[in-house]
């Protein structure tokens, strides 16, 4: 979505686990790229009847399991 661009263009993934010794890998979401297209679009006057505010959660929501692991194609599906 174009009102989006700026905001994932320029994001830089980052490992979403934090590994502490001993301990289980914990999942840390990055709030902070949440903020910057809900930013965006309530600055913008894009409210959710636009459809551009809830295009924004599903951005990051995608952006967030991509992160996590979760690959955007099944090996072997193509």
């Amino acid at each position: 979505m174009v009102v989006y661009d700026p905001v994932f263009l320029g994001w830089k993934a980052a490992d979403p686990w934090t590994h502490v010794a001993g301990a289980t890998p914990c999942y840390s979401p990055d709030y902070e790229l949440l903020v910057a297209p809900l930013t965006v679009a309530v600055r913008g006057g894009l409210v959710s009847e636009t459809g551009v505010f809830p295009k924004g959660v599903d951005l990051w929501l995608s952006s967030e399991l991509r992160r996590a692991g979760f690959l955007t194609r099944r090996p072997g599906r193509g």
